[in-house]
């Protein structure tokens, strides 16, 4: 569904200089497939996001979506970001109607779309209520349904969970589950946790930094939902930190 080919992304200094955030990436995504990237602070896992969402432009290479190459942004591809993003002056309906007032969906049916998505993850009763009012995992669910409500081929999230207690971000991860395994929609997730990443995904990229680069993709086995206790997920958070701190292949485990 997605083939990213031979991306390099450069960036220039104030002061003349050139910096090389990603390096030569390949990778395919496929259709309704949950895919985490994992790395280091400034290992190009937001500037691959970016690259993606057409908020950039690689220098060499080039990314396609289901034929089509990237050359900017498009309601094709739906953008959580870790920031809470929701307008202040709507409502939790008119934020989640926003995209579709975009898309020039009328009233009642785009108001029929946002409560069922609302429904969805247990905001229903919360409609009407304001940003201001919403603790920051409820707005963050928000933030999420709001980007699937447009019908994206893809959803593209950057550390949404991020600024979140342990106990919200646990419940999100499961809620995040949950409403992939109802709309199957393609999603690539950047996260710094290698937990969150190996409890989420069908697979695992991780991401080494200068330049940023991919070191491996890993599939994830184990049937849904993982338990974060067991050997098997602690296995695979154990090979992944061997390679984001020692640079070490699979081969050692």
């Amino acid at each position: 569904m997605l083939k990213i080919t031979n991306i390099t992304k450069t960036f220039n200094k104030n002061n003349g200089g050139k910096f090389q955030a990603i390096s030569n990436m390949n990778l395919d995504v496929n259709e309704s497939e949950f895919v985490c990237i994992v790395g280091e602070s400034g290992c190009g896992k937001t500037t691959t996001l970016k690259l993606i969402s057409g908020l950039e432009v690689p220098t060499e290479g080039k990314i396609v979506l289901e034929g089509n190459e990237i050359n900017g942004p498009g309601p094709e591809r739906g953008v959580v970001f870790q920031e809470y993003t929701l307008f202040p002056w709507r409502s939790v309906l008119e934020n989640v109607t926003f995209g579709l007032e975009e898309k020039n969906i009328d009233k009642r049916k785009r108001t029929q779309t946002a409560r069922k998505y609302l429904e969805m993850v247990g905001l229903a009763d919360y409609a009407d209520a304001y940003p201001y009012e919403l603790s920051g995992g409820m707005q963050q669910r928000v933030a999420i349904i709001r980007a699937l409500a447009v019908n994206p081929k893809i959803l593209l999230m950057d550390e949404p969970f991020g600024a979140l207690d342990t106990r919200t971000r646990d419940f999100l991860q499961n809620e995040l589950i949950r409403i992939w395994a109802t709309e199957r929609k393609t999603i690539l997730f950047v996260t710094h946790s290698i937990s969150e990443a190996v409890f989420l995904a069908d697979t695992v990229v991780v991401m080494k930094s200068r330049p940023g680069r991919i070191h491996d993709v890993i599939e994830i086995d184990g049937s849904r939902p993982r338990a974060r206790t067991s050997k098997e997920f602690k296995d695979y958070c154990t090979i992944i930190h061997g390679m984001l701190e020692n640079g070490l292949d699979r081969v050692h485990f």
